[in-house]
């Protein structure tokens, strides 16, 4: 099969602005789900029109039960668990399905192929933590075009505001994953989860091209632990509910957890309540000595509080701790109409060198005053880190 990727564009239409602090804009976001859903119809006419397709792909529906549901409404979980686990080549339906907080898990060395029309829906949860679709100890897994709706609006106990922990894709300790296009909304913690399995073996190889994520409670995407993980060209959207709400929030949990050439390209970020990116790495200090490097190239954010942010270790400095190694390199991102476009936290002398390559900052205020604030300021931050930053 050939690989196939597509780029998503976005219009949106600001039609409120609110200066209250984290105050989240109501921001129309239907252009952009017409043009997800035109180049999403392109990508499954391409996979389609392919007179071998029918022949080598199993079907979903015929593991359901005879008379099934076409309305999402009936809990189908068991039986796409059982298709899941019987093929490796597997295309869902083009309507949507009801799973509850069981979730699915795909198994090594299968393709997923998620036509339009199809979605899984999480049925409503009182669960603090949940997985819709998990990718757990596989490996070499393709998933083209899943479309994930959680119950962020549809909690059993409305009332409880308990967890933060729902995610709507989860990866743990997997190797060589691929997904494009994945459509992740209203989950009760993130959007997509890239989390910590096995300290011995954490995520390798794991690209995600074009995600459209969008009012997740918690994060957007979260890495907390990997190796060689690209995102490409990722639209992350009204991120409300749940401290950080971050479009992306680059996060390890321990010292034993590996942020090791992760790689950001062209992430538009907008409209987040708190954090358009974060890097966070105040969790990661320990006796171990650690190596770090990531690059987020391109970085359009508009309408989050703080554009970009690296974050303060928030505990003392404990003499066996090691000095995280390595760079965090930002690239000519661009951070619009933002209350504070970036934050450089108290590194402790404890985190990796940062630079800030060619940013240009719009605000209220005339750009290239705007700009020049953005150098000036610096020496108002409390950061204690190895900085440059580069000019246009």
């Amino acid at each position: 099969m050939k690989k196939l990727t597509f780029f998503l564009t976005l219009n949106v239409i600001f039609v409120l602005f609110s200066c209250g602090t984290n105050e989240l804009l109501k921001v129309d976001t239907k252009l952009a789900k017409k043009q997800y859903n035109k180049e999403s119809d392109s990508l499954n006419k391409d996979l389609t029109n392919n007179e071998s397709f029918y022949l080598t792909y199993a079907k979903v529906t015929d593991y359901l039960p005879k008379n099934y549901s076409v309305l999402g409404d009936i809990d189908y979980t068991n039986y796409i668990q059982k298709a899941l686990n019987e093929e490796r080549n597997l295309i869902f339906p083009n309507f949507p399905l009801l799973v509850n907080d069981k979730g699915i898990a795909v198994k090594s060395n299968s393709i997923v192929i998620f036509p339009e029309g199809s979605k899984l829906i999480l049925s409503p949860s009182d669960k603090v933590w949940y997985t819709i679709l998990a990718l757990n100890n596989v490996e070499n897994v393709k998933l083209y075009g899943p479309i994930i709706e959680g119950d962020k609006y549809r909690r059993l106990k409305p009332n409880i505001t308990e967890g933060e922990w729902g995610m709507g894709i989860w990866m743990a300790s997997a190797r060589n994953i691929e997904i494009y296009a994945p459509k992740v909304e209203k989950c009760w913690g993130d959007g997509i989860y890239i989390g910590k399995g096995d300290i011995n073996k954490p995520n390798n190889k794991i690209l995600i091209t074009d995600p459209y994520i969008n009012d997740n409670r918690r994060n957007g995407i979260s890495i907390v632990s990997g190796k060689n993980v690209t995102i490409n060209n990722a639209i992350i959207s009204n991120t409300n509910g749940k401290s950080p709400e971050a479009g992306i929030d680059i996060e390890p949990n321990g010292n034993d957890d590996v942020i090791e050439n992760i790689t950001i390209n062209n992430p538009h970020t907008i409209n987040n309540a708190y954090l358009g990116i974060v890097v966070s790495l105040g969790s990661m200090v320990g006796e171990k000595a650690k190596n770090v490097s990531v690059e987020i190239r391109n970085h359009k954010d508009e309408y989050s509080y703080h554009g970009f942010v690296l974050a303060s270790i928030r505990r003392e400095v404990n003499k066996n701790d090691k000095k995280l190694q390595g760079y965090i390199n930002i690239v000519e991102p661009v951070w619009k109409f933002n209350k504070v476009p970036y934050a450089l936290g108290l590194t402790r002398g404890l985190f990796p060198s940062l630079k800030i390559d060619k940013p240009i900052i719009f605000t209220v205020e005339d750009t290239v005053n705007a700009n020049q604030k953005l150098i000036n300021r610096l020496s108002t931050f409390e950061f204690d880190g190895n900085l440059e930053i580069t000019k246009n």
